[in-house]
């Protein structure tokens, strides 16, 4: 089966809620953004692991004018690509996160149209 690239950021199960409150005391004061990795990594505590590839941190501010596409970096959007096409790739191997309370594999779609939707789904996502 084709490789899954690691995650730069990867919330662990069952910390989704402290991620979010972290993220709304950043949109509510940005003066405690974190500004270097190492304060990334202060700030998540043991909610995220992050990759040791990691160099910088961004925080793009957007507001109700600007339409805000987030693209994922192309070699991951190949690796998962090319999963999602292997025929041995099975819907059981795609984590939703445990809060949605589904299984991939209960969902009425192919693999191809999980990761396309997900895509999707992540890459236009707001706070609603």
């Amino acid at each position: 089966m084709a490789k899954k690239l690691k995650k730069r950021v990867a919330i662990v199960p069952g910390k989704h809620a402290i991620v979010g409150a972290k993220m709304i005391e950043w949109v509510m004061n940005p003066e405690s953004r974190p500004k270097t990795v190492e304060e990334l990594r202060e700030q998540f505590g043991d909610a995220v692991e992050l990759s040791d590839t990691l160099k910088a941190v961004q925080f793009i501010d957007t507001n109700m004018e600007i339409a805000l596409f987030r693209l994922p970096p192309r070699e991951m959007v190949e690796a998962s690509f090319n999963r999602a096409k292997d025929p041995k790739f099975e819907l059981t191997d795609y984590n939703l996160p445990a809060y949605y309370g589904l299984k991939a594999e209960d969902l009425p779609m192919s693999a191809l149209e999980l990761l396309q939707s997900r895509v999707g789904d992540y890459t236009t996502g707001e706070c609603e």
